[in-house]
């Protein structure tokens, strides 16, 4: 059961070298006013939700979106652009609707358990950063966060909400509303930025496990177990410092910082990407998270499954009661989905989209859009997204507020 606490000035405790990076200061840099709330977990994690209230504070029209960002993301993604009129929150929040931006656990704003003392440094402490995956983002803060949306609606408001997802914000989307019905019945549509599930193709060539390259990705992941177990290493960017560094110095790099980003994350066109606001997109962000997580991504792409974490036969067999990890039931999926692709982003490639929807029920795919020349950070950082995607997001949205009354 979730629990949320009313709204505050700070943010929910961050790393302490997180403090002067609050995440509304960007919103309210952007002439938008900002909250602080809490979601807590069934599990215990206190999730830092960042809100844009709606216009009208207590109209009953207004509806809540709720926007999960990515894998090593935070908050910030949805408005780190310069401009409002380019920031996915401030676009929704223009048009009347009530914003909420989750921070994923084992983020910088989202490191505190009830389970635990307040956060100082969990640098050794397996246990805990075990519990930041994937897994337990779809079974535990999904629920957490959409329930508190809810809640905070006014009486005789909104009982759903819409759940708008980027890359890693999809995956625990789908895992979620497809395992956890009750959950996914609470959310009248999902809209995928990048959409992944099925993520074992990049460039569009179906995994082999007996290739090189997945034994090298094999020998990876034993790699990680192997630090991992030692506590030498649990959580990944908590300081991220040098990235910061590093980003300052991409206005003066101009197109090697932009072919550095598409080498991992596909190819777009120098048009979509102001290289000179990456210091301000790095202000707040990597947002961080656990070498658990990154195993289990690794997993996801030399296996090309939608499944849970794969802690090997037998720690599998006492966790799921069997020796290999359960498959999320993307068929059994509750929610209405709209889609956006990029034949050009190598994380959500054609072939990943492709495989998700057949997965699914014919009739839960509401929509798709291709976007041309975009690559897997464009949905969210592109300084053109507001013309080739967020238009369509929200008349998607509005069809389907017109359709449910």
């Amino acid at each position: 059961m979730s629990a949320i606490t009313a709204a505050t000035d700070a943010p929910a405790t961050p790393a302490p070298h997180k403090q002067w990076y609050d995440p509304c200061l960007q919103v309210r840099f952007l002439g938008y006013p900002c909250e602080h709330h809490t979601a807590r977990t069934a599990d215990g994690f206190l999730l830092d939700v960042i809100r844009i209230p709606p216009k009208a504070a207590n109209a009953t029209s207004t509806y809540p979106v709720i926007l999960q960002h990515g894998l090593f993301d935070s908050s910030n993604a949805w408005v780190a652009n310069y401009h409002a009129y380019q920031s996915l929150a401030c676009v929704l929040h223009d048009a009347g609707y009530d914003v909420f931006m989750p921070n994923s656990r084992g983020n910088h704003y989202s490191l505190n358990n009830t389970n635990y003392a307040p956060y100082t440094s969990r640098a050794k402490d397996l246990m805990y950063w075990q519990m930041v995956d994937v897994d337990e983002m779809a079974a535990f803060d999904v629920p957490a966060c959409v329930d508190l949306a809810i809640a905070m609606q006014p009486p005789g408001g909104a009982k759903t909400v819409s759940w708008v997802g980027h890359s890693q914000g999809n995956y625990i989307a789908f895992a979620a509303f497809s395992q956890f019905p009750v959950v996914g019945r609470k959310v009248d549509r999902l809209f995928a930025l990048g959409p992944t599930a099925f993520v074992g193709y990049a460039g569009g060539v179906a995994p082999d496990p007996n290739s090189t390259k997945a034994q090298q990705m094999d020998a990876f992941i034993a790699l990680l177990r192997s630090v991992e177990a030692k506590g030498q290493i649990l959580s990944l960017l908590e300081d991220d410092y040098f990235v910061h560094q590093f980003s300052a110095f991409c206005p003066y790099l101009g197109e090697l910082c932009s072919m550095f980003l598409n080498i991992i994350t596909g190819y777009s066109p120098l048009s979509n990407f102001n290289v000179s606001q990456m210091p301000s997109m790095t202000r707040f962000e990597p947002g961080g998270t656990s070498v658990s997580n990154l195993i289990h991504w690794v997993q996801a792409f030399v296996t090309g499954d939608f499944g849970m974490h794969d802690f090997g036969p037998a720690t599998n067999k006492r966790f799921y009661n069997q020796t290999t990890p359960p498959q999320w039931p993307i068929a059994q999926i509750a929610t209405d989905v709209v889609l956006f692709m990029s034949a050009t982003d190598t994380m959500a490639t054609p072939t990943c989209v492709a495989k998700t929807v057949s997965q699914m029920p014919h009739d839960r795919v509401v929509a798709t859009y291709v976007v041309d020349n975009f690559n897997h950070l464009d949905f969210t950082w592109a300084v053109n997204a507001h013309t080739v995607v967020y238009p369509n997001l929200l008349a998607e949205l509005a069809k389907m507020r017109a359709a449910r009354h």
